[in-house]
């Protein structure tokens, strides 16, 4: 069974959104990337002149995978041509430095859908219908293989498209395939006068984070809240990624998946909660999809009112409504 990464939904019914009235898109002759002017703007409205781009990898996506991942590696190059991206929107024209790209995949982060995988075989082959009439022993196998298996998709992500990775480095500078990652954060390139450095970052690196535990207790907090928004998001994304997904393939067990799906949403929140606590310039980049509806809600007029939520944006949440996303899209 094929799943893939969560998120990509259409907008929540009754949740406001913060949007953006005028175009924001920056175009090479190949992609469009969306909302990245309107991000420059507003951090060259403060004075910030430095960047870091983090491009988020979906395992188990055809189009992170071989001669798309090539184009999309090499546009990047591109619009980061000589370590700067130009902006040229709203009456001003200036350059930002790159001074790092980072390639972050989600391979223990997908723990969470193997999981599901292992227990749906063992129903399946046992007749039995939920996930509690699996003894206690055989789940707890479950989730450390669900890990090693995520970990293991990562290497083998690397390994098959380090091709593509090398479109981003100087060509006296490709790596090899015998590279090795290292656990948590491997430096693919230091950087110099032209290029930024750049990084490969496993998933691993934001479970061993010192704040990650915080940040998902204050995230239970505000999802338990009465009438939470947050959690409403959630639950939406959730559901409506087992509807999309159903009609392309059989899942024998909704319930399951549901909260697998869920389990998965809130772990891929806490890097981005981190990062934007940390920084003030770091970027996001995907491609082929749109920004979280969780993600977008903390930065909505109604979240932003809401005197609970604020103070944990100001405190335990810092962070969590500060995401610079930009949607990569292929032009036709």
């Amino acid at each position: 069974m094929k799943i893939s990464k969560i998120g990509e939904i259409k907008k929540l019914k009754k949740v406001d959104f913060k949007e953006n009235k005028i175009p924001t898109s920056h175009s090479t002759t190949n992609f469009h990337y969306n909302n990245l002017n309107q991000i420059l703007f507003d951090l060259h409205q403060k004075n910030i002149k430095s960047i870091t781009i983090s491009l988020l990898i979906s395992l188990e996506k055809e189009y992170y995978e071989g001669d798309n991942l090539i184009n999309i590696l090499k546009d990047l190059k591109r619009l980061t041509h000589n370590k700067t991206i130009h902006l040229d929107y709203n009456s001003v024209q200036t350059d930002f430095e790159v001074s790092k790209i980072q390639i972050e995949v989600g391979d223990t982060l997908n723990r969470h859908m193997w999981y599901y995988r292992f227990c749906e075989e063992y129903l399946l082959e046992n007749n039995l219908d939920e996930e509690k009439q699996i003894p206690e022993a055989i789940r707890n196998e479950f989730n450390k293989k669900a890990y090693k298996k995520g970990k293991e998709q990562g290497l083998d992500w690397f390994a098959r498209n380090i091709e593509a990775v090398n479109s981003l480095m100087p060509e006296n500078h490709k790596l090899i395939p015998s590279f090795k990652l290292k656990n948590e954060i491997t430096t693919l390139y230091q950087g110099d006068e032209t290029y930024p450095e750049i990084e490969f970052v496993c998933y691993e690196y934001w479970l061993n984070y010192p704040r990650y535990k915080a940040v998902e207790n204050a995230l239970t907090e505000v999802r338990n809240l009465p009438d939470s928004i947050i959690e409403r998001a959630y639950n939406h994304e959730a559901n409506y990624f087992y509807e999309r997904l159903s009609k392309r393939q059989d899942i024998h067990q909704k319930d399951l998946f549901i909260k697998q799906s869920k389990k998965y949403l809130i772990d891929e929140t806490m890097p981005s909660i981190i990062k934007h606590s940390n920084h003030n310039n770091l970027l996001e980049f995907y491609f082929g999809g749109r920004e979280n509806n969780h993600t977008q809600v903390c930065k909505g007029k109604k979240a932003q009112r809401d005197l609970r939520l604020k103070k944990y944006f100001e405190t335990s949440l810092k962070g969590a409504d500060k995401r610079k996303f930009i949607g990569i899209q292929k032009i036709k």
